[in-house]
């Protein structure tokens, strides 16, 4: 038996474990340093490319749904944890993504002992595509979840310049800030939604620029929480004391922002 050969042969197992090591880490921050830019464009032109209006935060969920059942269904799984054993390392701050290399590469134990050849030089192996194909996964789970929150949403600024500027077109001085108030803490008479948004805009009309029908499509998109599928194409035909019922809860609402 020669203990000096054995050693040698440690040392060189080891030292190539090593080298797996650094080449997986190689890997990750590569990965990792372009993958929030990719997903932005990836969901920014599916966004754009799939509604009809991105600003719809109803839509945009259910489009952001469909997208999180999809990765669902891949499973590039690695371990037997799958790949939600990576949503503890991996996350986002400051539109970038952060993770835990180390936590990460502790689930790659596998790859780092696949020494002969060494991982760079046979990355075609299908645990390699299994383990980053899980990582992706994930990655992008995390950053379906960030954008569920419009605020943070990477085109949020774009979206809500948009939102603004049709807003613009519609209300002028303080309507906009008004109309955001009324919808809130006015309650929607029995007579329905569509009385409401009635009541609303008569008692708005010195804040109005904008035509009716710009109205009616602002409040079916603004609005798309209370509407549930309600067609706001007309204003409701309202005698003038069902008007004068709700007028003076109205004018306090819009005391309070004059």
């Amino acid at each position: 038996m020669n203990l000096g050969n054995d050693i040698d042969l440690i040392k060189d197992q080891e030292s190539r474990r090593e080298q797996n090591r650094v080449y997986l880490r190689s890997v990750l921050k590569t990965y990792f340093n372009n993958a929030y830019s990719d997903f932005s464009k990836k969901y920014e032109t599916l966004i754009a490319a799939n509604l009809l209006d991105p600003s719809d935060q109803k839509e945009l969920k259910l489009l952001i749904k469909k997208e999180f059942d999809r990765l669902n269904v891949a499973k590039p799984y690695w371990s037997e944890h799958g790949s939600y054993s990576y949503f503890g390392c991996i996350s986002i701050n400051n539109e970038q993504f952060t993770y835990n290399s180390k936590e990460l590469l502790n689930s790659a134990k596998e790859l780092i002992n696949k020494i002969y050849p060494l991982l760079k030089d046979d990355i075609n192996t299908v645990g390699f595509s299994q383990w980053m194909g899980s990582i992706r996964n994930t990655a992008e789970k995390v950053y379906l979840k960030k954008i569920l929150n419009p605020e943070n949403y990477p085109g949020s600024t774009q979206l809500q310049s948009s939102e603004t500027n049709r807003a613009n077109r519609i209300f002028k001085d303080n309507g906009f800030e008004i109309f955001k108030a009324l919808k809130e803490e006015f309650p929607k008479p029995n007579a329905g939604v569509t009385t409401k948004y009635t009541l609303i805009y008569d008692q708005l009309r010195t804040k109005f620029s904008g035509s009716a029908k710009e109205y009616f499509e602002f409040v079916k998109h603004y609005c798309v929480d209370e509407m549930e599928g309600t067609k706001f194409v007309r204003f409701t035909n309202l005698p003038n004391y069902y008007n004068e019922a709700f007028k003076a809860q109205l004018e306090q609402i819009i005391a309070n922002y004059n």
